[in-house]
């Protein structure tokens, strides 16, 4: 082995020792990956009564249904990438924390709390040992009308990116929880309420989720998530006459 290799791998080391005391911080032996795993799956990683949702409900870690659109960005090789959340979180405890806050109805992982060790070990074993990219994150900023595209590749669309949730539109049926808004009944009253096209509703809820200000935990769907074209026909097929 080179000096260089094992300056490369020595470096490697380091970072992983350096982010396991960081994010871990419990100490004590734990089959952490194993728990970890079991944690992402559970939506008892948040000990908030009122979540319903878990890690795997946006982000995929390898075992996602290849054909599922989730909102949040893949988890494999998470570890080492530079930044999270689009640039906004410098550290993947910061990135782990505003999941917590903003979509598990918790506060953020104390450092010695055993999840956080658990979900790091895990995430860990999904991630490469070296540098990794960061994952592009776009959120539209100001929001604007696209227009009703086609209904039948809306249905796909609302199949694959909404329906895990919400359920069925105009009934909610089977939707994940009885919280979940029944679209698009929910986003008419909204918008009678504040005199805002419907439309303009559904494609501000999409693209900021709970960051919207009406309440509930729904993640934004970024433009790498969900395109123009793929919101367009969502909202052919959510607004079509039944």
């Amino acid at each position: 082995m080179t000096l260089r290799a094992c300056s490369r791998r020595l470096v490697v080391l380091t970072a992983v020792v350096v982010v396991a005391v960081v994010f871990a911080g419990a100490c004590g032996p734990v089959d952490g990956r194993a728990a970890g795993e079991a944690l992402f799956h559970d939506p008892r990683v948040s000990r908030s009564p009122f979540n319903s949702v878990t890690c795997a409900t946006c982000h995929d870690d390898g075992t996602a249904d290849p054909a599922a659109t989730l909102p949040g960005a893949s988890l494999v090789d998470v570890v080492f990438r530079p930044s999270w959340w689009g640039g906004q979180a410098g550290s993947l405890k910061q990135a782990v924390d505003a999941c917590f806050v903003h979509f598990l109805r918790e506060q953020p992982l104390a450092a010695d709390d055993p999840r956080g060790r658990a979900l790091y070990e895990y995430l860990l074993s999904i991630s490469r040992r070296e540098a990794t990219p960061p994952a592009p994150l776009t959120i539209v900023e100001n929001v604007t009308t696209v227009g009703a595209g086609d209904p039948r590749r809306g249905s796909a669309i609302w199949d694959r990116a909404c329906a895990s949730c919400h359920g069925a539109p105009r009934t909610g049926q089977g939707r994940s929880d009885e919280r979940a808004s029944i679209v698009p009944a929910a986003s008419a009253g909204f918008a009678a309420e504040t005199g805002f096209p419907v439309e303009l509703v559904i494609v501000e809820k999409v693209r900021h989720g709970g960051f919207f200000g009406v309440g509930g935990v729904m993640p934004p769907f970024s433009v790498e998530a969900l395109s123009d074209d793929d919101l367009r026909d969502l909202l052919g097929f959510v607004l079509a006459e039944p």
